[in-house]
């Protein structure tokens, strides 16, 4: 502490620090908001497709564009929470793809097409018909 202390990292200056990350948070949280009424206005409804325009989308700030990703994806699919270092790869492969993009993540899928990036929930996995149980036995070498 005493070498934090030194950079202005004492008490009160944590402090500030903190009030000044909940400004940044709140900041990001509007853009988000605007983000979503600008690209996918209206209610989201769960049987429905979340459709936002790619170019529009790629031109948001990287985590305002983050975490409105994040956000369809949560609200469509199905397998629980959406894990960050997934969801930035995603993200990232959205933001740079040039050809289409079809990728599920936490029961959700994502596909980019036609200056489109549809966020909708996952088909249902298929189960062999032997009940779900792989035909493939696997033995150490």
């Amino acid at each position: 502490m005493p070498h934090l202390a030194r950079e202005g990292l004492d008490a009160r200056g944590l402090a500030r620090l903190a009030a000044r990350m909940r400004r940044a948070e709140a900041t990001i949280e509007f853009a988000v908001a605007a983000a979503r009424a600008a690209l996918a206005p209206g209610a989201w409804r769960e049987s429905e497709p979340i459709k936002l325009a790619s170019p529009q989308f790629r031109e948001l700030p990287a985590e305002v564009g983050l975490r409105l990703l994040g956000r369809a994806i949560a609200h469509t699919g199905n397998e629980g929470p959406v894990e960050l270092g997934k969801l930035e790869e995603l993200y990232q492969a959205v933001r740079t793809s040039n050809a289409p993009l079809r990728r599920t993540l936490a029961g959700a899928l994502v596909t980019l097409r036609g200056g489109r990036l549809v966020v909708e929930r996952a088909p249902a996995r298929r189960t062999s018909r032997s009940g779900g149980r792989s035909n493939r036995h696997f033995t150490k070498p």
